[in-house]
């Protein structure tokens, strides 16, 4: 009977309403990115995964997708990091320039333009429409197009034409605040003459090297 006691008494009390953890349990979750940081395979995972939940869902969920879009976001900033380190103190080294620039445009957002002088910055002896580092897309799905074609290069850039408040011809917000992605607005890329095509020229130039500089580093254009 003794031992029968003893028994019960060692058996642990299970409480059929909540779980809670024994502070004897070792504590398998993650701490935190300071402990262990996420490698690249890992936010390159969850990278795929967010986008495959923004196809799957964003279309019938616009608050949802909208978070996702953030999380994406964060996400796909940390694997640039993760990718390209760099020391400390010292400026970001670009890796191997095997890139791409996607020009993503509607017709009436000043998409002619805007080819001309991408294709003229980057690619000066190809043909309107045929560059080679240099597509057109006529919507704004960027993050399918992301997934699909990531594969193949180091990174892939979007430029985007936006005009006006029709969201027809507007991108989503939140996609501007990517770091590959640079939307600018149909009024910057009008030009009456000579200076004017100058001036346009270098303030496209001048925002494609700051916002893209942390993978070309400085003095691309």
């Amino acid at each position: 009977k003794y031992k029968e006691q003893l028994s019960r008494a060692d058996k642990p009390k299970v409480d059929s309403g909540k779980r809670r953890l024994d502070p004897r349990h070792h504590d398998s979750q993650r701490s935190g990115p300071t402990e262990r940081p996420y490698t690249k395979e890992q936010l390159d995972g969850m990278s795929k995964m967010l986008l495959d939940l923004v196809q799957k869902w964003g279309d019938r969920h616009a608050r949802l997708r909208s978070m996702l879009e953030g999380y994406h976001k964060d996400v796909h900033a940390a694997y640039l990091a993760a990718s390209n380190p760099s020391p400390q103190g010292s400026a970001p080294q670009p890796p191997g320039k095997n890139f791409h620039i996607v020009q993503a445009s509607r017709p009436d957002t000043g998409l002619t333009v805007l080819n001309n002088l991408l294709v003229g910055l980057f690619d000066p002896d190809a043909d309107y429409k045929k560059s080679s580092m240099v597509t057109i897309m006529h919507d704004y799905d960027l993050l399918s197009l992301y997934k699909k074609e990531k594969p193949n290069y180091d990174e892939i850039f979007f430029v985007v034409s936006n005009r006006g408040t029709d969201p027809s011809s507007r991108v989503n917000n939140e996609l501007c605040e990517y770091t590959n992605v640079l939307c600018v607005e149909y009024e910057e890329l009008q030009y009456n003459n000579q200076q004017t095509l100058h001036d346009v020229v270098n303030n496209l130039s001048n925002k494609f090297q700051s916002r893209f500089q942390y993978f070309f580093g400085p003095g691309l254009l």
